[in-house]
């Protein structure tokens, strides 16, 4: 999970900092990700000053009544880190974990239930979407909550003990 939090420290997003890795079966790191602009765009902070749905919200005075996660112009973490093995040209082994810092998303839920070979999905932060855990349940992929120091309390560990 460190690792993963240490991904997230990567992203330029100004909501939500999320960092993901895939293990094989033996638990070795094929892959990684953040969530970010996709390669080449440059970040909302860079394009518009801040978040890209708090710019729509300014732009066309909308209110909170519609879903703005639809209009986010990242790639999450979970998106990024599939993406990344494939263009390393590798493929994901039977019984291979995702740990992620933050419960994925229905999106993200879905695409981790069509590649098959995930079979379970740690995270720390938990995430307000009913229907991601349902999804992730239904492809019978097990769902756990991190358990173990934390990222702080793991680098506080590590400097305490230099």
């Amino acid at each position: 999970m460190v690792t993963a939090y240490a991904n997230s420290l990567k992203s330029y997003c100004e909501k939500r900092r999320v960092g993901a890795i895939l293990t094989d079966e033996n638990g070795n790191i094929i892959s990684s990700g953040f969530n970010d602009a996709p390669t080449g765009q440059k970040s909302c902070k860079a394009k518009y000053g801040k978040c890209y749905r708090d710019h729509l919200k300014d732009k066309y005075k909308v209110d909170n009544t519609f879903k703005m996660l639809d209009y986010c112009r990242a790639l999450h973490a979970e998106e990024n880190a599939i993406l990344n093995l494939i263009r390393q040209g590798s493929r994901l082994s039977l019984n291979s974990k995702i740990y992620t810092t933050t419960f994925p998303c229905n999106m993200c839920a879905n695409k981790i239930a069509e590649l098959g070979n995930i079979k379970e999905v740690i995270y720390f932060e938990p995430y307000p979407m009913v229907e991601a855990k349902e999804i992730l349940k239904d492809a019978q992929i097990k769902i756990t909550p991190f358990e173990g120091a934390t990222h702080k309390g793991y680098f506080r560990f590590m400097e305490d003990n230099k």
